[in-house]
């Protein structure tokens, strides 16, 4: 017997041949297992546990495979946002497009196990629609636990038998199976194996007759880890965060105003001008201002040491306009439990006003997560 990976996509198909352990040949196919007499068909299982190791390329994201390396980067875009004042953080929300992309795989099997039917059943001539078939794991119930400790699980959505064919002279005498099994792997935190024990129950449609056996399912999970980060920010300074840096309270068209109240000056001589000492009424500022990205960053990664990302830092590079270079830790991510659900991350530059030249002002930052 033997398990494939089974991968879906939109126009496309593709499969990759994995090996059952205890490989049983057709050679059991034989009186030796035919009871002389039975009341009822007889359940048989070609193997007792179904083993699979994933490569990072049998995992699809939203529809789409990841690519075979065990670090991976994926660029979300333009992000175009709008900054109105300086103390309020900037939230790209990058999870959000990406929250309903589970990842998964499906498996399936070519035979993983065989009804044989004893000779009433074959004088009435049933078949596969004869029989009620049900497959689900039964510890844990969820699906796939991790070996490790705190090492996550993966989610069985869909469990389903596939009937292979019959054999037999006249009335089939044995009914084939294979399995299918959907996996979700948003919940998994490890590599290495995760384990589940399964049951196939099949009864007769007409009553009387149930069997069940298990099959020990082991998937071994890759180490792997996935990075996503827009391609571009685009921030739009409103002159309202400028104004609001020197107290402006009030709106004079779609500029900022600050009113600095009531200025009296004394008139000695008549033939000299009036000094209103304006400057010394308008409050200091520091044009040096720090501008935080929330949700900037996200990541996905097992196999990680001590299941946490040891690195999750970014350095701010090739800078104009009033941007300052400067490096520091991802907040959110660095240190942070590791694993296949997505974690987000803010990082921070400062923009200095008073080197602003011009209407434009850049820079390239370089982001490093080490999960595995």
């Amino acid at each position: 017997m033997d398990v494939s990976i089974l991968n879906t996509a939109p126009g496309a198909l593709r499969a990759r041949r994995f090996l059952l352990s205890g490989l049983v040949a057709m050679s059991l196919i034989g009186s030796a297992l035919i009871p002389s007499v039975a009341a009822a068909f007889t359940l048989v299982r070609f193997s007792a546990s179904a083993t699979v190791d994933l490569n990072p390329d049998d995992i699809f994201q939203g529809g789409a495979a990841l690519g075979p390396g065990s670090d991976q980067s994926f660029s979300q875009g333009t992000f175009p946002l709008e900054l109105a004042d300086f103390n309020q953080p900037l939230d790209l929300n990058l999870p959000g497009p990406i929250a309903g992309n589970a990842l998964s795989t499906r498996l399936f099997s070519n035979f993983a196990f065989a009804l044989i039917l004893n000779g009433q059943e074959r004088s009435q001539c049933l078949g596969d629609g004869d029989f009620a078939i049900t497959l689900e794991t039964v510890s844990p119930a969820s699906g796939l636990a991790s070996g490790q400790l705190n090492g996550g699980e993966i989610e069985v959505t869909g469990f389903d038998p596939i009937f292979r064919g019959a054999l037999g002279r006249g009335c089939p005498q044995w009914l084939f199976y294979g399995f299918s099994i959907d996996l979700e792997m948003d919940n998994a935190v490890a590599a290495g194996s995760y384990s589940a024990v399964s049951e196939v129950i099949v009864e007769r449609a007409t009553g009387g007759a149930l069997q069940s056996t298990q099959i020990n399912l082991q998937v071994g999970m890759p180490s792997m880890t996935l990075l996503y980060h827009p391609d571009r920010v685009e921030i739009d300074l409103r002159a309202t965060a400028i104004a609001a840096l020197f107290g402006a309270t009030r709106s004079c068209g779609s500029d900022g105003c600050l009113d600095l109240g009531r200025q009296v000056a004394s008139v000695s001589n008549p033939n000299q001008p009036v000094v209103f000492d304006v400057a010394g009424a308008v409050p200091a500022v520091t044009t040096r201002q720090t501008i935080t990205l929330r949700n900037a960053v996200g990541a996905r990664a097992t196999g990680c040491p001590g299941n946490s990302y040891s690195d999750a830092s970014y350095q701010i590079v090739a800078t104009s306009g009033g941007i300052q270079a400067g490096s520091g830790s991802i907040t959110g991510l660095v240190g942070a439990p590791c694993g296949l659900a997505l974690r987000a991350g803010d990082l921070s530059f400062d923009l200095d006003l008073a080197e602003a030249a011009g209407s434009n002002a850049s820079a390239t930052i370089q982001v490093t997560v080490t999960g595995i």
